[in-house]
């Protein structure tokens, strides 16, 4: 399994395991996916933290509420989805 160096972020072993044509094994591959995976999971939740902690806003309307849980339970299911398919490989 790949580990990368401390100070090397998700993003720069995605890079490296795109760039890498031994890498391109399954596993990898998924690995990959994961870092996108949480990427985008951050961007679903951090901004509303951010508006929650930064400014005091605790309010938030109906639709962006909406669209923050379907954000969430996405990337929750996503996430679950990939680490079940890494475990069957396995």
């Amino acid at each position: 399994m790949l580990t990368c160096p401390p100070g090397v972020t998700g993003e720069r072993c995605g890079d490296l395991i795109m760039m890498d044509r031994s890498l391109h094994r399954p596993m990898f591959v998924m690995i990959c996916h994961l870092v996108v995976c949480d990427l985008l999971g951050a961007t679903a939740v951090v901004p509303r933290l951010m508006m929650h902690f930064l400014m005091g806003q605790q309010k938030i309307s109906y639709f962006p509420a909406i669209a923050q849980a379907f954000s969430v339970h996405t990337y929750g299911v996503a996430m679950q989805t990939i680490l079940g398919v890494m475990a069957y490989d396995r």
